[in-house]
């Protein structure tokens, strides 16, 4: 009788083994993916273009950052015959002067072409001036272009930006002035557009300028 007990209680101690290691689960090793590296050939999300700095964080793996124009707001180019009163306002008197303005590429695109076109309106916003067509009022004459004028003729209205990690990411708009036959007193508002001819929107200013005739 204690023989088939103790037989009894074995195979128990047996059966109880065999069903806890059938249900055990076999452990797998999970390898950790690795976090975004620059250099990898995937440009992943944190390696694209911050538009608030416009620098492309990888730009091994990732396109550069799209061209982007900054205009400075206008200053005179020339102490005598011209005194800022405002912002973008200028007061011009009977003398050969200028007005100026810096444009710079803040994106890692260079742009190809950019280019000024401007057109004035007097006291009844009737047009009386634009840059390709008349270049003459009231005695007064204009003339504009970049001073350097990359890859263009020097003091043309176009110029080339480069991307702004160069030397050649800025240039110097001028507008110059000519009032030395001033024949009277008149006010001008003239409206700019620098263009990229490129889906960028362009940068737009509007300067006011009263003419005194000494």
């Amino acid at each position: 009788m204690k023989k088939a007990i103790i037989t009894i209680l074995v195979l128990a101690i047996f059966f109880m083994a065999a069903c806890e290691n059938e249900q055990t689960t076999p452990t797998t090793t999970t390898t950790p993916t690795s976090a975004d590296q620059c250099g990898d050939s995937i440009c992943a999300e944190s390696e694209r273009c911050d538009t608030s700095t416009y620098q492309t964080n990888c730009a091994e793996d990732c396109p550069a950052c799209p061209t982007s124009i900054y205009v400075e707001n206008f200053q005179c180019g020339n102490i005598a015959g011209c005194e800022k009163t405002g912002e973008n306002k200028f007061t011009i008197s009977s003398t050969i002067t200028s007005i100026k303005v810096k444009v710079a590429n803040l994106g890692d695109t260079i742009a190809n072409s950019m280019e000024v076109t401007y057109s004035c309106y007097d006291d009844d916003n009737v047009r009386v001036l634009r840059d390709f067509e008349v270049q003459t009022y009231k005695g007064t004459k204009f003339n504009h272009g970049f001073v350097n004028a990359y890859s263009y003729t020097p003091n043309s209205d176009k110029t080339r930006l480069q991307a702004k990690t160069s030397q050649s990411s800025t240039d110097e708009y001028v507008l110059t002035i000519s009032a030395v036959d001033l024949t009277e007193d008149f006010n001008l508002k003239c409206d700019f557009v620098f263009d990229t001819h490129s889906p960028i929107e362009n940068e737009k200013q509007s300067v006011y300028m009263t003419f005194k005739k000494e």
